[in-house]
């Protein structure tokens, strides 16, 4: 384990927005023989500078989406594409909320789970999944997304359906083989009778 004291300067004329640096510690790297592969390993870290002054910051929702529109069961997954339009990196938060078909909400999830930055100028995809015990019929999931210094509000909606076949088939089975038996019962006792 070893500290590392680093000391960043900023320039005066640089422009104001994001800038981004990174610092990579490794073994010293030895002179090979010809004709030798090595492979060093090194641990970088990431800097994410705001230098202030003219700040754009500008977010859209590229995608927001599922993989599927009809599933059996959960858990359901999401996927999310934030473009950064502005000129300083965004650290998106907010929730996907999870209404029914009757617009009672059933659920939510953390839009950004793992905190991502997104770049200026790039996108980024975040991805996250809700799960529920018992789920049936459609389902409305609306990505509301905050960013920046303002907390300004992005937001898109999608619609999926959920029908556990699997379990309404074993449901049905078990009630046709109680209605068999009850029907034998009753033919039975009135045998007897």
């Amino acid at each position: 384990e070893k500290e590392i004291n680093i000391n960043i300067e900023i320039p005066a004329d640089a422009e104001a927005g994001g800038h981004y640096a990174a610092l990579f510690v490794g073994p010293k790297e030895t002179t090979t023989t010809p004709g030798m592969v090595t492979t060093i390993g090194k641990i970088g870290s990431l800097f994410l500078l705001r230098i202030e002054g003219l700040i754009n910051e500008k977010a859209e929702i590229k995608e927001f989406s599922s993989p599927v529109s009809f599933y059996h069961s959960g858990p359901i997954n999401f996927l999310l594409r934030l473009e950064n339009q502005g000129n300083v990196h965004l650290k998106p938060k907010g929730k996907i909320e999870i209404k029914n078909i009757f617009n009672k909400k059933v659920g939510e999830t953390d839009a950004n789970p793992k905190a991502g930055n997104v770049l200026p100028q790039s996108i980024r995809k975040y991805e996250s999944s809700w799960d529920k015990k018992w789920m049936i019929g459609k389902y409305t999931a609306s990505a509301n997304i905050y960013y920046g210094n303002s907390n300004q509000l992005i937001q898109k909606e999608i619609s999926f359906w959920v029908i556990p076949v699997v379990k309404i088939l074993i449901g049905l089975g078990i009630l046709i083989v109680i209605i068999i038996l009850l029907a034998l019962i009753i033919k039975k006792y009135n045998q007897w009778i």
